[in-house]
């Protein structure tokens, strides 16, 4: 965000960092709250998006198409702006350089942090840019459809290295792909400060662009003529039968940061709510601590590394209607709710629990596993549990409680949301455009 902050073409913005990693477009959609991270009138949006993540890192259900998801986060973003067009948005879709589970994993990332290997150890291991060929994958050619669609940029950051790399022997440049690699990563996924350079100059000229070629058309067109208010966002790709999940999330407290240019500087503009939107209600926590950091970043959750340790948390489930739909619907809204708990999976150090419901609703106990050996850097995963029933007073007490075994053979459980979730029609939610006088 401070590369951007250092490049970005005026002086007057504010740019809002919600602290929250790249991800897959299932997990923006599915598992994440919007209402208090959005401001209310945001002028850019810019989703990173990793879209190896969404093969595996959340259940079948992750197999769907990549633009599916993002659709269903374009609405949900329109519905929490209560806007009938969509914010300006770009799509940053990052890849790793080599697969964690692939045996050149440990050679490449040797290779990006020992630059003396280059030459020498790791002179064929990268003699196709790794990623170059993600953006025909599945997942990018889903999201670059739906992106299209909207009216949405969707970069990728191999296509910009492998633009790079292939203009390096027209320039006469001795510099081999193997030295590019380095400059530019970090590690197998993140970027450099170089890397941010190049992200940072890459989304600075896409505006720009956009900025030359809106000013270009207002030239164009007769400066009397009205605003079209019957400009609405695009209809459902994929047609009506696409669903909006509602949520109503409980998270511990984040702190959001926002970055002027004009100070130079980061200041808190608030600490109430958190990945959730409203604070955990913790009634229990045996055995459970909050913690603020994972891996030296901000990353604040409740964390158990004992068996047996219990804590019990209450949501609330009355009234899940969004605003501008009918309270009637609120009958079929209650016949179909869901719990979701988030929790963090690694490849090391990660146990098991027990999720169940204690008091106040009935649900089917279901069990996370935090240990993920398919994946190098943590990730966020949901469980959900549909809620068989509930009682007039409409506050569900949900239990997590470490068990004794785990895959990893230790036992740590960190948890950082709880929602109650359901879903609406995606078509029923978009604001019909004003008749004109």
């Amino acid at each position: 965000m401070r590369t951007i902050n250092a490049t970005w073409p005026h002086k007057d913005h504010v740019l809002i960092n919600a602290g929250m990693p790249g991800q897959s477009f299932h997990g923006y959609s599915q598992g994440i709250c919007l209402d208090p991270i959005l401001p209310s009138k945001p002028d850019l949006i810019i989703l990173e998006h990793i879209p190896y993540l969404e093969a595996g890192a959340w259940g079948s259900i992750a197999r769907e198409p990549c633009g599916k998801f993002l659709e269903v986060l374009l609405h949900r973003i329109r519905i929490s702006t209560q806007s009938a067009m969509l914010p300006p948005a770009i799509i940053l879709n990052m890849h790793q350089i080599v697969d964690f589970r692939s045996q050149d994993f440990k050679d490449a990332l040797d290779c990006v942090q020992q630059r003396e290997q280059c030459i020498t150890k790791c002179s064929t291991l990268f003699m196709n840019l790794p990623g170059e060929k993600s953006d025909q994958s599945p997942q990018e050619m889903s999201t670059n459809e739906a992106a299209a669609h909207y009216g949405m940029i969707s970069l990728s950051y191999s296509r910009l290295l492998q633009s790079i790399i292939n203009k390096l022997p027209k320039q006469g440049n001795n510099i081999t792909q193997c030295q590019v690699l380095p400059a530019v990563y970090e590690d197998t996924l993140n970027p450099s400060r170089g890397g941010e350079l190049l992200l940072a100059d890459l989304l600075v000229s896409q505006i720009v662009e956009a900025q030359l070629y809106l000013k270009l058309h207002q030239e164009e067109e007769d400066s009397t003529s009205p605003v079209d208010s019957t400009a609405v966002m695009p209809a459902p790709l994929r047609g009506a039968r696409n669903k909006v999940p509602l949520i109503r999330c409980y998270g511990v407290e984040l702190i959001v940061e926002a970055t002027s240019a004009t100070t130079d500087s980061s200041h808190e503009i608030g600490v109430e709510a958190g990945a959730g939107g409203m604070l955990m209600k913790v009634l229990r926590s045996d055995g459970w601590a909050l913690e603020q950091e994972e891996g030296g970043k901000y990353r604040p959750g409740w964390v158990s590394t004992l068996p047996g340790s219990a804590l019990w948390l209450s949501v609330d489930l009355q009234d899940m209607c969004p605003p501008g739909m009918q309270r009637s619907a609120q009958n079929t809204i209650r016949e179909s709710m869901f719990l979701e708990l988030t929790y963090l999976s690694s490849f090391e150090h990660m146990g098991m629990a027990n999720v169940t419901c204690m008091s106040g609703c009935s649900c089917i106990p279901a069990v996370l596993d935090g240990h993920a050996p398919d994946h190098r850097i943590p990730v966020p995963r949901l469980i959900a549990t549909r809620i068989t029933s509930s009682v007039a007073d409409d506050h569900c007490v949900v239990q997590v409680l470490v068990l004794g075994s785990s895959s990893s053979g230790e036992h740590k459980v960190k948890v950082t949301q709880l929602s109650v979730k359901t879903w609406v029609d995606m078509e029923s939610l978009i604001p019909k455009a004003s008749p004109e006088p």
